[in-house]
């Protein structure tokens, strides 16, 4: 039963730390782009988005133009603030790190307190007969 509850646990830190890798890898991919983003690329694709033509019976053209100009007005700000927020993001990444070792942490404490229960539950039972 422990070798069990060990691979089980050895099985969740592998899953785990291939997550924290993937999730490293992401965020330090999309903070460099970010750094490197352009401007006023998003809030111009923004602005050309028109109404498709499958929606034109249920939406009056002119609310749906409001909603693009906000939504481009909106883009166009947040672009100029992705090269600060790139810049932010660079401690993300240690800090996935730093997440991934106390999950690790407590999950070897969890098996460390498994072990010495099954070592416990398992003197305090009777064995069963061998066959």
């Amino acid at each position: 039963m422990k070798t069990a509850m060990w691979s089980l646990s050895a099985l969740i830190a592998l899953v785990w730390t291939g997550l924290a890798a993937v999730t490293a890898q992401v965020v330090g991919w999309v903070g460099q782009r970010l750094a490197v983003a352009g401007t006023d690329t998003l809030g111009e694709a923004a602005a050309a988005l028109a109404l498709p033509s499958w929606l034109g019976p249920w939406v009056d053209t002119a609310t749906w133009n409001a909603w693009v100009q906000a939504i481009a007005g909106a883009a166009a700000g947040l672009e100029r603030t992705f090269p600060a927020l790139g810049n932010a993001v660079e401690w993300l990444v240690p800090a996935v790190w730093v997440m991934w070792g106390l999950g690790l942490a407590a999950l070897l404490a969890l098996a460390l307190v498994g072990h010495f229960a099954l070592g416990r539950l398992t003197g305090s039972l009777p064995s069963l007969p061998k066959i």
